[in-house]
């Protein structure tokens, strides 16, 4: 970078040496020169500025002045000046012309003019002078003195090669500030602290001294001690630490933000390589993906820096997520597809469902009335294998449905036989056509339009059910007549324990008198086998030996209350 700066005294441009304060009219060759001007000045000329700001060029090898770009001619090595331009008149004495035009453009800058043979004394009241006048305060720094002043003020330049002095200058400068300077200076906490903050950033390129965005205030107030900002400011320590908080609060959230966007980084280039790996090799289990893809066991895992901002903790949560995205996605394509085969299947059971529609079933048909007629059926084979209800389920449901529609038939039939009088005999071999021809006559209560199979089907189912009514009643009856056979057996074994003398014997007239009292031997009078069933059981009641038998209370006629028992040993 070049040392030479551009400024300029209000109507003129000129040069100044950061390093050295040196100035000039002339515009140095460090500077970033046109084309124009690198060509001009390897002829010999150069560009000047009158102090009324009006552009002429002049030649130092030909002493030839011109308001006018002069024409080059490379090939000839010549110079020539175009017609239009008009020199500068020149006198016999070229050298005493030259002078007077030099004279004529002498550069009146107090910034090329100072008088610099000052003393010491006299530099430093001066450099002090021009620190006052320009609101010069701790919130400074040397370096804003040097960007500042030394263009525009002179004074900066009353010692122009010494900065070691000048920078002393400033130090005593801030130490003898008055009173009232030090209670301005107090009371502008708000210019104070992004001077302050624009000091701590000022370490920012320094990376030995770098202030981190986890640095501590004790550390760093060593760091800046001798910064004039920090050395010489009468705010508080109080408002300098809390500044300084905030521009580490500052530094901390930057640095969480820079490294959440690396993380980000990161994030989005592991999964499109962890993505890879599961399209190429599928869902691997950890330990084979972490031996073989990941961390220190990969080149390729390492050769990514964004993922050294990431833990192990991280990948892995990282791939389980991918993972069940995976199975995520692959179920939705399984749930698509079986919505795409639930479909065609719909489809098939409804074009069994009508095949089967095409044929006469009842609710008696069977399966293997109807395979013949639809083995062949491309509806039926359609439905073969596919989820759901097979071929058998559908025709079931079907011969089911039919069997409630019957059953409806078949009970609104038993009513027109109700109000009919109709009357069974169990002993007419015809029973079934008399029904038969009874529900032909009233077939349209039955339904309108009736197919005469299905008028057999609900006579059958007439018949069955009166069948199974009848050998239901049977069974009842029978249970009855068991029940009242073991109350006689009861009644026995009472009777002898009490007087056993009365009924040991045979299953005579007198026996049967004695019996005859008691409305158990009357009830199964009643029976045709009665009197047979009732001997058995009072011959196989006297042959019983009951021995050690624990005979209730109640039936000796003891007190029912009493909770005792007694053990009787009978010997027939």
């Amino acid at each position: 970078m070049s040392v030479w700066k551009t400024a300029t005294d209000g109507k003129r441009p000129y040069y100044y040496r950061t390093d050295t304060g040196e100035t000039t009219w002339i515009k140095p060759v460090d500077l970033y020169l046109t084309e124009e001007e690198k060509l001009l000045l390897k002829h010999g000329w150069r560009i000047f500025t009158t102090k009324e700001g009006k552009v002429y060029y002049s030649n130092s090898k030909t002493n030839k002045s011109s308001w006018t770009i002069p024409n080059l001619d490379i090939a000839t090595g010549h110079t020539r000046i175009e017609k239009k331009s008009q020199p500068i008149k020149a006198t016999l004495d070229t050298n005493l012309q030259l002078k007077t035009n030099i004279q004529e453009f002498k550069n009146n800058s107090k910034l090329l003019n100072l008088e610099k043979n000052k003393s010491i004394d006299e530099a430093e009241r001066l450099f002090m002078e021009m620190l006052k006048e320009n609101d010069v305060d701790s919130t400074w720094s040397f370096k804003k003195i040097i960007t500042d002043l030394s263009c525009s003020d002179p004074r900066y330049w009353v010692v122009d090669d010494d900065p070691l002095w000048k920078k002393a200058i400033f130090e005593k400068y801030l130490n003898t500030r008055t009173e009232d300077q030090l209670l301005e200076e107090h009371n502008a906490i708000s210019k104070f602290k992004p001077a302050f903050i624009a000091m701590l950033e000022s370490y920012g390129d320094n990376d030995k001294k770098k202030i981190k965005y986890y640095s501590s205030w004790r550390t760093v107030k060593r760091l800046i001690a001798n910064e004039p900002i920090y050395k010489h400011s009468v705010v508080s320590e109080k408002i300098k630490r809390e500044t300084f908080n905030e521009y580490i609060a500052t530094l901390k959230s930057n640095h969480d933000t820079e490294m959440e966007n690396k993380r980000e980084r990161a994030i989005k280039e592991l999964t499109n390589y962890l993505s890879k790996i599961i399209k190429d090799k599928g869902i691997l289990d950890w330990k084979i993906l972490e031996s073989q893809y990941l961390f220190e066991n990969n080149q390729r895992y390492l050769q990514n820096k964004n993922f050294s901002n990431l833990t192990k903790l991280d990948v892995l949560t990282l791939y389980l997520n991918l993972i069940e995205d995976e199975n995520h996605s692959k179920l939705q394509k399984l749930n698509e597809l079986k919505k795409k085969n639930f479909t065609q299947d719909r489809v098939a059971r409804d074009n069994f469902k009508k095949a089967l529609s095409e044929l006469e079933i009842y609710s008696n048909t069977r399966w293997q009335d109807i395979y013949p007629l639809i083995q062949n059926d491309y509806r039926f084979k359609d439905l073969i294998g596919r989820a759901g209800s097979s071929p058998l389920d559908l025709f079931l449901d079907l011969v089911q449905e039919k069997k409630i529609v019957m059953q409806g038939l078949a009970n609104t039939a038993k009513q027109i036989l109700i109000t009919s009088d109709y009357n069974w005999d169990d002993t007419n071999a015809n029973v079934k056509e008399e029904i038969l021809s009874l529900l032909t006559k009233n077939k349209s209560k039955l339904k309108n339009e009736i197919h005469n199979k299905e008028l057999n089907i609900i006579t059958d189912m007439i018949v069955q059910d009166h069948e199974s009514e009848m050998e239901r009643e049977l069974r009842e009856k029978e249970q009855f007549y068991n029940r009242e056979l073991n109350i006689f057996e009861n009644l026995l074994k009472r009777l002898m324990l009490r007087s056993p003398s009365e009924l040991i014997g045979n299953w005579n007239r007198d026996r049967q008198d004695i019996l005859s009292k008691y409305p158990e031997y009357q009830k199964l009078l009643e029976y045709k086998k009665g009197n047979d069933d009732m001997q058995n059981i009072y011959e196989r009641v006297i042959n019983l030996k009951l021995v050690g038998q624990t005979i209730p209370p109640k039936i000796i006629g003891g007190n029912t209350n009493n909770s005792k028992k007694r053990t009787l040993s009978l010997d027939y």
